[in-house]
């Protein structure tokens, strides 16, 4: 029965379609509770912590330590390149922040700037003096193959140069015959370390997805500079021919740089590049 009042009309409960509207509600509930279900079995699995053995503790003890101190640093030498666009051996020089930052000048005999590259964790700058081009990349897997020929990042670049040890991420680490070696989700081969006597890097070896060696990098003999290890000597190879060879002549530890370290003025194309 429907009372008319002066407010409109007011239907009394129909208590036959309780038991339906109790029901829908069920039906949603339980959609509710199935979507949520495969939403939680979507979330990605937080890996456990890494399994480390007592001697890879302690040689990353050692390396965290050794790797300390050092936040700038700027160096001159002599770079053997092998790429058909510049002389095999070039003077260079460069300046740094670690863990990522690199700027690097190559120079001629006379003196005449070559090219120049920035490098950061976001990607790489190449500008080529004689033929005017500027070259960009964003960072990827590659690194600076397409500068120095090898698939190196920026950081592992300026952990060599400042003489520290670059460490990837790794999911287990033991100790093999000396070497540390770091290993990624199923145990594949990610970097061997050769620890040096005095705490530095001998040798270091990248592997690929398929556990090939991409690269390896020899470094020393070693001096002293403002309390600092520097490697004298830096040599990478891949696929048993040596891809690039640096000498360093001079290093400076922790100077002062500031952000215009890091840009580059291309005066002549009206172009300011920062990295």
């Amino acid at each position: 029965m429907v009372r008319i009042g002066s407010h409109g009309a007011r239907r009394r409960p129909d208590k036959q379609a309780a038991p339906f509207c109790v029901g829908r509600r069920r039906v949603w509930v339980l959609v509710f509770f199935v979507f949520w279900l495969i939403s939680c079995s979507r979330l990605p699995v937080q890996p456990g912590p890494a399994a480390v053995s007592p001697e890879a503790a302690a040689l990353l003890a050692g390396i965290e330590r050794y790797n300390r101190g050092l936040e700038t640093f700027k160096g001159i030498g002599s770079l053997h390149l092998q790429r058909e666009d510049l002389p095999r051996t070039v003077r260079a020089a460069w300046v740094a922040r670690l863990p990522d930052r690199l700027r690097l000048e190559l120079i001629g005999v006379a003196g005449t700037l070559l090219a120049s590259v920035l490098a950061d964790d976001d990607g790489l700058l190449f500008h080529h003096y004689d033929s005017g081009e500027t070259y960009r990349r964003r960072s990827g897997t590659d690194g600076l193959k397409s500068i120095i020929g090898v698939s190196l990042q920026t950081a592992e670049v300026v952990f060599l140069l400042g003489g520290r040890i670059f460490l990837d991420d790794f999911r287990q680490a033991s100790v093999k015959d000396g070497s540390l070696l770091l290993e990624g989700a199923g145990g594949r081969l990610r970097q061997k370390i050769f620890p040096a006597a005095a705490g530095g890097l001998r040798m270091v070896e990248r592997f690929d997805e398929s556990g090939r060696c991409r690269y390896r990098v020899v470094a020393g003999p070693y001096h002293e500079v403002d309390g600092f290890s520097i490697p004298v000597s830096i040599r990478v190879t891949a696929e048993g021919r040596e891809i690039l060879r640096l000498s360093v002549d001079r290093f400076w530890a922790n100077p002062s740089l500031t952000a215009s370290a890091f840009v580059l003025d291309l005066e002549e194309n009206g172009a300011r590049q920062d990295r």
